[in-house]
């Protein structure tokens, strides 16, 4: 589940926003900048000030995390988007919606 501090209904309203990433994931941010997102690397102590401040307007979790950290209180707008990196002749490509249903990865 994606929760955001604006309405948004499609991935290309979301990648319009500031999107938590774990710092130290690397690859992961490279895969969220390959597919067009705007990833902001924090650790997770840092979401809720990041959305206190503005840093970040969005991220990705559980509800019950999002209920249980508080963070849903700034962010409470919520999308179920369905997806998953995946690759196509070693490149990454968006994975959102029905076709993304798993990771894949080169031979």
């Amino acid at each position: 589940m994606f929760f955001a501090k604006e309405r948004f209904s499609t991935p290309d309203d979301l990648k319009k926003m500031k999107l938590f990433a774990w710092a130290g994931d690397n690859d992961a941010i490279e895969i969220w900048k390959a597919a067009g997102f705007q990833p902001v690397p924090l650790p997770s102590t840092e979401i809720l000030t990041g959305l206190q401040t503005g840093l970040i307007n969005a991220f990705d979790t559980t509800p019950l995390l999002a209920l249980s950290s508080q963070w849903f209180g700034l962010a409470p707008y919520m999308l179920d988007l369905k997806w998953a990196p995946s690759w196509r002749d070693g490149r990454v490509q968006q994975g959102m919606g029905e076709g993304a249903a798993r990771a894949r990865r080169p031979s």
